[in-house]
C-alpha cells in the first residue's frame, strides 16, 4: 500500500513544486499515486526534474539488480517493459519516493506516476516460486 495524497504532496512538496510550469497532477486511486500525462515535448524538462530530486534510474533490465528495498516497496511499479523507467529517491532515505515512466504506445505522450509506500503497512509477503505456481492452480 502506498502513501495517501495528502501525505505523498506534504513530503514531495519540493519535487512538486519544481514540476509546476510543466505538469498537472491528478490522483490515481488505481494505483494510489499521483499521475500526470504530458506531451513528448516535455520529456527533457521532466526527466531534468526529476534526475535533480531522484538518486537511481531503473529500467528493465537493471530493476533486477535493484535492492530489496525497491523491488518489495515499489511493488507492480517494478514490473518494467521495454522503455518503461523508475526514478527512485535513495532507498536508505527516510523515505523512499519513486516515479514509474510510462510512455505511451503512440510515443506522443508519457505518464508519470509518483508514489511512496505507507511505512506503516505489512511488508510485502514473499513468494516462493512452489507459491507461485500453487497460485496458478489455486
Amino acid at each position: 500500500m502506498h502513501l495517501k495524497r495528502d501525505e505523498l504532496e506534504k513530503i514531495c512538496t519540493e519535487l512538486l513544486h519544481d514540476f509546476d510550469d510543466i505538469l498537472n497532477w491528478k490522483w490515481d486511486e488505481r494505483f494510489d499515486a499521483l499521475l500526470a500525462e504530458f506531451p513528448s515535448e516535455n520529456i527533457d524538462a521532466v526527466q531534468k526534474v526529476l534526475d535533480e530530486h531522484m538518486t537511481r534510474t531503473w529500467d528493465k533490465k537493471s530493476i533486477r539488480k535493484a535492492p530489496g528495498a525497491i523491488r518489495d516497496q515499489c511493488g507492480i511499479f517494478c514490473d518494467l517493459r521495454s522503455s518503461q523507467l523508475l526514478f527512485s529517491s535513495d532507498p536508505a532515505g527516510n523515505v523512499l519516493v519513486f516515479a514509474a515512466w510510462w510512455p505511451w504506445g503512440d510515443g506522443n505522450r508519457v505518464s508519470l506516476r509518483l508514489a511512496s509506500p505507507d511505512p506503516d503497512a505489512p511488508p510485502p509477503e514473499k513468494k516462493g516460486i512452489f507459491s507461485r505456481i500453487k497460485g496458478l492452480f489455486g
